[in-house]
């Protein structure tokens, strides 16, 4: 039997679907490759008060995780007829895909699947043997409650505002699917509906992202950041190897601004980074000189970037994901003893996504027995375009700063 990989598709968790991308390579290169499609938008993470009474847990919303989890409870009992290995599955996710990914990694329900004293999940197997997470948002931290309050507008809009949660239920699932989408709160996710947490944008003090995965207490019980730590001697992070891999420049696919100048790139950074002030150094509050948008501009400039656009891409990239994913990982570091991997990836991506070897570009393809070395023999990943700074993060740090990271805004 071979190994698999199943991978979860990403979207902003209210579109995509696994048919965007391109499969074959991962099968050419001796997996079985799974794609999943899962519940997205209010179908899929939809909170409630009036859905938590009578959710599972007390819970509402992370319904799309639970289709993922049940997703990878079907390949353990399944895939050994398509020739695969059940014990050998790397469960990899893009985007919103692999920030659902991340909630499983650390979600107690996964944990207690692939705890040895497991007895009463309806499948006790190790779900996944490794993961890797492609341009994953690594801030997993709403609380349910704020959750459910700021989707009231939801009910209110739908026109289901009964005096009790048992006949707003009834209302809400009596809603056709078209009023459904149409009344779902876009803002979370719409940067043309709330351009100040438009995450292809550099952040704005105050505007944080609301991401549709939550701490629901049931799914999710801990906040990414707490729950990867160890807490005595023991973490709710799965224990397996981890990979994570950036673009350089993230934003690229819709970028929110088209910086033509080095002005133009001066003044739109000005705009969005001169709320943080010098917050990451109280002891001169009113030192223009050393406001973070001043330290940013040392870091991205000219002498690095022949275009202003991709300085600001870069920059945005930084802020938004790679300074946060390596703070995330240097945690999962110290809370296991696997090997945790980081690469950033200087390709362009285009339609359809080719996952694992972009050969097609003209670009060496992945080595014979990548993810299967990381994973299944220790070897090393090489993939098309990546940086030569991939490798196992240090215990106590991981590839070295860069950028904005070294002043670790996040």
């Amino acid at each position: 039997m071979v190994p698999q990989m199943v991978f979860v598709h990403g979207g902003g968790n209210v579109a995509g679907a696994g048919s965007r991308y391109d499969l074959w390579n991962v099968a050419d290169r001796g997996f079985v490759a799974v794609s999943i499609n899962y519940r997205l938008g209010a179908l899929g993470f939809l909170a409630l008060s009036a859905l938590s009474d009578e959710g599972e847990g007390g819970a509402s919303g992370n319904y799309g995780l639970r289709d993922i989890l049940l997703s990878l409870e079907w390949v353990q009992s399944n895939i050994a007829s398509f020739g695969g290995d059940p014990a050998r599955v790397v469960l990899v996710g893009h985007g919103s895909g692999a920030t659902n990914v991340l909630g499983l990694a650390i979600s107690p329900l996964s944990k207690s699947q692939m705890d040895p004293a497991c007895v009463h999940a309806r499948v006790c197997a190790k779900l996944f043997s490794g993961i890797v997470l492609l341009s994953a948002g690594p801030r997993i931290d709403t609380p349910r409650k704020q959750a459910e309050a700021e989707n009231e507008v939801f009910a209110l809009t739908a026109g289901c505002t009964q005096p009790t949660a048992a006949e707003q239920v009834q209302c809400l699932r009596g809603l056709d699917v078209k009023v459904v989408q149409r009344f779902f709160p876009s803002y979370k996710w719409d940067p043309s509906e709330n351009p100040e947490r438009n995450q292809n944008d550099l952040p704005v003090k105050g505007a944080r992202s609301l991401g549709l995965v939550i701490v629901d207490g049931a799914v999710i019980a801990q906040d990414s950041w707490t729950a990867v730590q160890k807490s005595g001697k023991v973490s709710m992070l799965a224990d397996v190897p981890v990979m994570a891999m950036l673009m350089s420049e993230e934003s690229d696919a819709k970028p929110p601004h088209k910086i033509a100048s080095w002005d133009q790139f001066r003044k739109v950074v000005s705009e969005r980074l001169d709320s943080f002030g010098t917050f990451w150094d109280p002891s001169v509050p009113n030192d223009p000189a050393k406001s973070f948008t001043q330290q940013a501009f040392k870091l991205y400039h000219t002498a690095l970037y022949k275009d202003p656009q991709l300085a600001y891409e870069a920059m945005t990239t930084d802020m938004r994901l790679t300074c946060s994913t390596k703070k995330l990982l240097n945690m999962m570091s110290s809370a296991t003893t696997q090997n945790i991997y980081m690469g950033i990836n200087h390709l362009r991506l285009e339609e359809p996504v080719a996952v694992v070897s972009l050969s097609s570009d003209g670009v060496r393809s992945a080595s014979v027995g990548g993810l299967e070395g990381i994973f299944f023999g220790g070897g090393v990943l090489v993939l098309a375009g990546l940086s030569s700074t991939v490798g196992p993060c240090q215990r106590e740090s991981s590839v070295r700063d860069r950028g904005v990271c070294g002043l670790d805004p996040c």
